[in-house]
């Protein structure tokens, strides 16, 4: 059958917008890894920074699988030479804003501000043909 020995990603990264389902995504993608590989072959971890990914000794003949949001200049550099199958969630900004003001009690603009970050990550890796789930 194709494919059957295909070796399964080094790295999955499930990036979107706060309070768009990002961590139920991340989280039905870690335990379908787990359950193909066994956990001690899956490495998850929530990061926007490059500084906060394990390094390579820690990852060898592992599956990472990376959480995201706003990210920063550095991962997504990261990511874009790893080049690692990309998920995305998206929900309506403005649903998102509000939902992120009650749940945490901070003001809409902060909620706001966190989602415009989010909102250009998400314009540009979408506009790359990653698989987006809304």
């Amino acid at each position: 059958m194709p494919g059957e020995d295909a070796a399964p990603p080094s790295l999955i990264a499930t990036i979107g917008l706060h309070a768009s389902a990002s961590t139920w995504v991340f989280n039905v993608v870690r335990e379908l890894m787990i359950a193909a590989l066994g956990e001690q072959r899956v490495v998850a971890v929530y990061t926007d920074k490059i500084a906060d990914v394990p390094d390579a000794a820690a990852l060898a003949g592992r599956t990472l699988v990376l959480k995201s949001h706003h990210g920063s200049a550095e991962l997504d550099a990261w990511l874009e030479a790893a080049r690692p199958r990309i998920f995305l969630s998206m929900r309506d900004p403005r649903d998102a804003a509000i939902s992120m003001a009650q749940r945490f009690n901070v003001p809409l603009n902060q909620t706001v501000y966190w989602l415009a970050e989010d909102c250009n990550r998400l314009l540009r890796l979408a506009a790359q043909g990653h698989a987006l789930l809304r």
